[in-house]
């Protein structure tokens, strides 16, 4: 008996908070793990050594992930490795300055 190919399912609703924040938190994971792009885990890496555990410094880099994507969102162009790499090289950040950048890309 053969396998039967299973085709995947794609959904036209709106996927939930936490369903992209599982994505979000997935694909820095594999950054981090793959070195791809290698700026994320030579960011990885320096935060680690500036004193962040693994948790927060893995935060940051999550959060700058979704500034870029919010921005590239916000201003109708495709996701930019450049302006990602930027961001990531000025972390760390407090909170209040990654939240302020963050909400600098509303309507």
């Amino acid at each position: 008996m053969g396998r039967k190919n299973k085709k995947k399912k794609y959904y036209d609703e709106p996927l939930s908070k936490e369903m992209i924040s599982n994505i979000i938190h997935e694909a820095v994971e594999k950054q981090i793990k793959e070195k791809n792009p290698p700026e994320v885990a030579r960011t990885y890496y320096r935060l680690i050594v500036m004193g962040l555990s693994s948790k927060d410094a893995k935060s940051q880099i999550i959060r700058a992930f979704s500034i870029e994507l919010r921005q590239s969102k916000k201003s109708d162009y495709a996701w930019e490795k450049e302006s990602y790499i930027e961001i990531l090289e000025m972390l760390p950040m407090e909170d209040e300055e990654l939240y302020a950048l963050y909400h600098s890309f509303e309507d």
